[in-house]
């Protein structure tokens, strides 16, 4: 069981969005045979008929801490094909995956996401079990959200940009514990997990921010004071909820407030509803 203890999300105060972006970008396994993404099965560079999708070279071999590891690189063969593209250190006694940097290809249409990559790292656990301790992974979404200026605005209007990381320490394996049993399925969050301060985040956290990330949270806290984000926030909302939010209710859903048929006639519907601000 995977509970969450503390969950942040810096950017539009959305719930809908949250939730939506973390599916779509759920965990990356490549130890499995599939890999979903925005619905679409991706072939891991590690499955079991991975020949038939990739072409594979052995570009480099090192020694650490007198172990050795081999640097794969691996590529899609077709251009059209959901593959990756990128390079992993295996190690040679296990053929356990110590690190992997991927992207997907640059051919292939992949819904609102332009460009995925990112890289993970493993440690060796047991016979057989190696467990992931770091993962960082950027990606670029294009949501249609303007349709007016020249292209190359649009684009650059449209353009959100994700980075997610993953830290794991501290860990100890109980021995009987098996690979299969590693793979978490049921997560669940402290009903406190949302509302956790600046201190704490920084007591919780094995690593303090880089420059970059505290950077970011410093832009992202001056520009959701500006009018125009304060607008498309509330239009985003309107357009994924089919809610107008109004405070601590909303009204909608937007869909259903005029209708007609023969029968009635013309009709209007208004519903409302609380959000989470109701309860704060």
């Amino acid at each position: 069981k995977n509970l969450v203890i503390a969950d942040q999300m810096s950017g539009m105060d959305n719930a809908s969005l949250s939730d939506f972006i973390g599916n779509e970008l759920d965990e990356m396994d490549f130890n499995q045979d599939i890999i979903l993404l925005t619905g679409k099965s991706f072939v891991s560079p590690f499955a079991a008929t991975g020949n038939l999708s990739y072409n594979y070279f052995i570009t480099d071999s090192i020694w650490v801490d007198a172990q050795q590891y081999y640097e794969l690189t691996f590529v899609g063969k077709r251009q059209q094909d959901f593959t990756f593209m990128g390079t992993a250190m295996i190690h040679k006694q296990t053929y356990g995956i110590q690190q992997i940097n991927y992207e997907i290809s640059p051919h292939i249409a992949l819904n609102f996401i332009k460009e995925l990559e990112g890289e993970q790292y493993y440690l060796h656990q047991k016979e057989g079990v190696w467990l992931k301790t770091k993962e960082s992974m950027t990606a670029k979404v294009a949501f249609a959200f303007f349709d007016f200026g020249s292209r190359k605005n649009r684009e650059r209007k449209n353009q959100i940009r994700i980075r997610k990381k993953m830290w794991r320490y501290d860990t100890n394996l109980q021995p009987s514990f098996t690979a299969k049993e590693l793979h978490i399925e049921d997560r669940s969050f402290d009903e406190k997990s949302a509302d956790i301060s600046t201190a704490h985040w920084d007591s919780l956290r094995p690593f303090p921010l880089d420059s970059m990330g505290l950077g970011i949270y410093e832009m992202i806290d001056s520009i959701r004071r500006t009018r125009f984000y304060k607008d498309m926030d509330g239009l985003l909302y309107a357009l994924i909820t089919s809610h107008i939010r109004v405070g601590k209710v909303e009204f909608g859903s937007h869909s259903e407030l005029f209708s007609f048929n023969e029968v009635e006639g013309y009709r209007f519907k208004l519903g409302m509803r609380t959000n989470q601000k109701f309860s704060k």
